[in-house]
């Protein structure tokens, strides 16, 4: 076996290891205090199954075995996905990259370049939240990513998704901030004591005998500490200037 397909397939079994553990842990709800963590886990559980068939596609090759262990890989989160024809899909996670070509990724995980591929490939190093590395062409690493300080609004709003604060670089203002509140149930007996409700809507959620729950909430932080709520304008939407604040 070359070394090429040594390096392929402990790649393979790597990742194979880490999807087991984290079904694991999903399989847990122990682990969870709300659901948006558990979704995000999801997604990023999702990624790497998608990562894990095509590392066994190109391996397939080499065992009869390959072929079921797809199969496997694919309903391993109890959803059978299909083989071909393929389904599209649009990508939607934030990793960490630097631009590094194909001989200088093997050296790095102390790999020999195999004898079929071209050393001069530009490309880059990409590290998962996971921790998980692989190393992408340039063509198709760029056509999926930008960075983090120049995002369309589409990018930003996944970035809102998973929590983070965006602003877009050409607002006068500085320190003002986008974000997205945390959906949030509050209890009936909080109600009568609730500073932010007008006496009249308390009113009508105590006679409902409830409390107002907040969902899908984006607000906007001023440089003044002013928080107030925010849509996006015909700009904001078509900008390519959206950045993640740190």
């Amino acid at each position: 076996m070359s070394e090429w397909q040594k390096r392929v397939i402990e790649e393979s079994n790597e990742l194979l290891e880490k999807i087991s553990k984290l079904n694991s842990y999903l399989n847990n709800p122990q682990n969870f205090e709300n659901g948006e963590s558990k979704l995000l886990l999801k997604d990023q559980k999702s990624f790497m199954i998608d990562y894990s068939i095509l590392l066994l596609k190109r391996i397939k090759g080499f065992s009869s075995k390959i072929e079921k262990r797809i199969s496997e890989v694919s309903e391993s989160d109890g959803v059978s996905k299909p083989s071909i024809p393929l389904t599209k899909y649009i990508s939607s996670k934030i990793v960490n990259a630097k631009p590094m070509n194909r001989a200088s990724y093997n050296d790095y995980r102390g790999w020999k370049v195999p004898s079929d591929e071209d050393p001069e490939d530009d490309g880059y190093l990409v590290v998962y939240p996971d921790g998980h590395k692989s190393w992408c062409p340039k063509k198709q690493f760029e056509d999926c990513n930008r960075p983090c300080d120049g995002m369309t609004f589409g990018h930003a709003i996944e970035a809102l998704r998973k929590g983070l604060k965006i602003a877009r670089k050409s607002w006068n203002e500085k320190g003002m901030f986008v974000f997205k509140q945390v959906p949030s149930e509050v209890s009936k007996d909080i109600v009568p004591r609730m500073t932010s409700l007008p006496d009249s809507v308390k009113e009508e959620f105590i006679k409902r005998d409830q409390g107002p729950s907040y969902m899908n909430q984006i607000a906007i932080v001023k440089s003044d500490g002013t928080v107030d709520s925010w849509i996006a304008s015909s700009s904001d939407t078509f900008a390519d200037d959206w950045e993640i604040i740190e």
